[in-house]
């Protein structure tokens, strides 16, 4: 198993989201969570991806799972160039090795200037910023909250 919940609990202020949830993740597993707005899937998502701490239950993971996150609004820096937000949470050494991967990203989601600011970027394109950096790192589980919202056909 890469990834568990067992019976979370989870609040929003004083509106119970989720009660007694469990949720199991195996190799291979592709899982969609839907529901109307308002119901919990992105605090859910954040719960499993170890950023936000449940009111009740446990997650666990694998030690050796490597997890990428893609939250449904990301924070980006305005004045950063397209390929610095896609590093921004990495080390220099990782950048070095992985620039030409990172451009392959990015070029195949339709943005091939790399130095274009984010501040000038449309949200779609934002978007896409987002996600490139959610797959530039080596991941196991790819937990990705709302990838397509803002993006045209």
């Amino acid at each position: 198993m890469l990834l568990s919940a067992e019976h979370l609990s989870i609040n929003f202020g004083m509106r119970q989201l989720l009660e007694d949830v469990s949720f199991y993740l195996n190799p291979g597993d592709r899982v969609g969570i839907i529901g109307i707005n308002g119901t919990g899937k992105s605090t859910f998502l954040r719960v499993l991806a170890g950023q936000l701490e449940p009111d009740g239950g446990k997650v666990s993971r694998d030690p050796n799972v490597q997890l990428s996150f893609l939250s449904q609004n990301p924070n980006m820096d305005e004045n950063a160039t397209v390929l610095q937000q896609v590093f921004m949470q990495q080390p220099e050494e990782f950048r070095e090795i992985h620039e030409y991967e990172a451009k392959t990203i990015l070029s195949k989601l339709g943005l091939a200037n790399f130095e274009q600011k984010i501040g000038s970027l449309s949200g779609g394109q934002k978007k896409r910023v987002a996600l490139a950096s959610a797959l530039i790192h080596p991941a196991d589980v790819l937990i990705l909250d709302e990838p397509t919202n803002h993006l045209d056909a």
